[in-house]
């Protein structure tokens, strides 16, 4: 029983007006694309001489050590995959296989212009 095979299905090529066209659309989409995607990426909580008192660590006085305060640090940043499937099949003739090829275009070069987004497009 074979579940996938795995090779290479040619879903023509995108001619340059189409690229052109695809390239117009995906400056405006990469602006919005950035802005859904941006995420907090990771906050971390330390212990050190300043900040707000945490009432949990008031032990280390005892100890002779001055860390006895709250440290919150939030980054944002990107940090995202982002897999295309394009169908390829004969269902996807003429104008919708034309179509679906210059989206995917589109959205990759709106992708490819935001740091830490990885993209990428699969035609099956």
């Amino acid at each position: 029983m074979t579940v996938a095979n795995v090779g290479k299905v040619s879903a023509c090529t995108i001619r340059p007006e189409e690229k052109e066209e695809s390239l117009r659309a995906s400056i405006a989409l990469r602006s919005r694309l950035q802005g859904l995607l941006e995420a907090k990426t990771r906050q971390s909580v330390g212990i050190g001489r300043r900040g707000p008192l945490s009432s949990k660590d008031l032990y280390r006085l005892s100890i002779g050590n001055p860390r006895i305060f709250k440290s919150c640090e939030e980054t944002k940043g990107l940090s995202t995959a982002v897999h295309l499937l394009l169908d390829v099949s004969s269902s996807m003739a003429g104008s919708s296989i034309q179509l679906a090829r210059k989206s995917c275009y589109a959205v990759l070069k709106a992708l490819s212009g935001i740091k830490g987004i990885n993209g990428a497009v699969t035609a099956f």
